[in-house]
C-alpha cells in the first residue's frame, strides 16, 4: 500500500517540485497551507465533532507536533467527561463546545468523526448553525 502510495502521479510531482495550487495558494504541504484566515497553524480553527479513539488519533499528532495549536482547536462530543478529558490533556487550551451548533460556528474545518448511525442527527444539527461559507466540512 505505501509503495502505491508512494509511486503515485501526485506524489512523485511533489518530489519533482512541481506545485500544486488551491484557491490560487501554493500547496506543497498541509503544514504549509496557507488561508486568508490562516493566522498560527493549518486553520485558525479547527472543530472536532464526535470523540473517540479515531478523533484522538487525529488530534494527538496535529496538536503535539505543533501543526496546529492547541488553542485554536476546538471539540464537540456528546459526552462531557470525554471532552473534559481530552481538554485537560491538552492543559485546557483546547476548546470544548456545549452544542453542535456552538461548535461549528467559525470554524474554517469541521472534522465528523461520528457512526454512519448518527450522522443525521449531526447535519440536523448543522443546519441549526450559521456555517462560515469558506468553511471546509
Amino acid at each position: 500500500m505505501l509503495r502505491k502510495l508512494l509511486s503515485s502521479p501526485a506524489t512523485q510531482n511533489l518530489q519533482r517540485g512541481i506545485s500544486f495550487h488551491v484557491r490560487g495558494k501554493s500547496l506543497a504541504s498541509l503544514a504549509t497551507f496557507s488561508s486568508p484566515r490562516h493566522l498560527n497553524g493549518v486553520c485558525e480553527r479547527i472543530t472536532f465533532i464526535g470523540e473517540g479513539k479515531m478523533t484522538q488519533a487525529l488530534i494527538n499528532p496535529l496538536l503535539k507536533t505543533g501543526v496546529q495549536p492547541a488553542e485554536n482547536s476546538t471539540i464537540y462530543d456528546v459526552s462531557t467527561s470525554t471532552m473534559k478529558s481530552i481538554s485537560d490533556e491538552y492543559e485546557g487550551k483546547i476548546g470544548t463546545n456545549s452544542s453542535i451548533q456552538n461548535a461549528a460556528e467559525g470554524a474554517d474545518l469541521i472534522v465528523m468523526v461520528v457512526k454512519p448511525q448518527n450522522l443525521c442527527k449531526v447535519y440536523s444539527e448543522m443546519k441549526k448553525a450559521k456555517i462560515r461559507e469558506d468553511c471546509t466540512l
